[in-house]
């Protein structure tokens, strides 16, 4: 165990390092109770925590949730720039749900069923891309003004501007916040990655990521969330609907690869092996997490609510 009862030093002895990649709750408050949500009316069930990576059927499972539980009972923050106070879990909700930092995650009490999904990186990644295109060009055409001059803006060119811009500092910066989300989200607990977070080395990222991925009740595959159904009628006693259901569809048509749409519009073998850089790791890492699992009950990783 690390100093100040921090699990950081679990995969080094370099403390003042690893605090960077794997931060759990040494500085962590208690966040929640049983004792303060029957004095709020809430339901006596077990909180549930939702770490959204974007393009995962993010926004169905939290609809489909939420439909359960009452808006009344949702946490408000959504995004971590909503965070405000000490936690992204604030006291008082049985659903968590979201883009969130997850750093305080082990301080909460009773202990949440959390639980994270996860999509093939190249799909995730097009999907992502293709959403966010749409979104600020549709802005864009509606005379409503770009809030991220540089990301944002860089929406509107055409696609080799923006994963190939000529502007260094620019492209640094698309690539900290876009490039193998899954693994940052999963080795730092944030979904971008900072300047100075580049000199990580990727073994101890994925080392990291994959102790993290423990600590959830479980990790489910976006191909097939029937699981995460199961698990939450369960938990709550009543089933979500979520298998077949598309709150947030992306402009692409349903079936086509994102992926290889993504690359047909580079139009250029050079620029498509390019692109591989901005996945690779996420896919090295999945696969070592898949491997960890033998995934007979449908699940990437844990047992659902039997370890929750």
């Amino acid at each position: 165990m690390a100093p100040g009862g921090c699990l950081a030093c679990a995969i080094s002895s370099n403390h003042e390092k690893q605090t960077v990649l794997y931060v759990v709750c040494c500085r962590a408050e208690v966040f929640c109770d049983r004792n303060f949500l029957k004095r709020k009316g809430l339901p006596d069930v077990k909180p549930i925590v939702f770490l959204h990576l974007p393009k995962t059927a993010g926004q169905t499972i939290h609809h489909a949730l939420g439909t359960i539980c009452g808006e009344e009972k949702i946490a408000p923050f959504r995004l971590q720039s909503q965070v405000s106070g000490p936690t992204s879990f604030p006291r008082g909700y049985i659903l968590h749900s979201g883009h969130l930092h997850w750093d305080g995650l082990e301080a909460m009490l009773p202990q949440p069923f959390s639980f994270s999904v996860i999509r093939d990186p190249k799909e995730r990644f097009a999907s992502f891309y293709f959403y966010m295109r749409k979104k600020i060009r549709d802005q864009v055409a509606s005379g409503n003004p770009v809030r991220n001059h540089g990301i944002h803006a860089a929406l509107t060119e055409p696609v080799e501007c923006f994963f190939f811009n000529q502007d260094d500092d620019l492209s640094v910066r698309i690539r900290l916040a876009w490039a193998n989300r899954t693994l940052t989200y999963f080795a730092l607990r944030k979904l971008e990655r900072r300047k100075e977070d580049q000199r990580l080395e990727l073994d101890d990222l994925v080392t990291a990521a994959l102790l993290n991925a423990e600590q959830l009740s479980a990790i489910y595959d976006f191909e097939d969330l029937s699981p995460l159904e199961a698990d939450i009628e369960q938990l709550w006693g009543q089933r979500p609907d979520i298998v077949g259901q598309n709150t947030n569809r992306g402009p692409l048509t349903q079936g086509v690869s994102r992926w290889a749409s993504l690359l047909d519009e580079l139009g250029s073998d050079r620029l498509a092996r390019g692109m591989e850089s901005f996945v690779d790791e996420d896919e090295i890492f999945l696969g070592k997490l898949r491997a960890q699992g033998d995934g007979s009950d449908g699940r990437i990783t844990g047992s659902g609510v039997a370890t929750s």
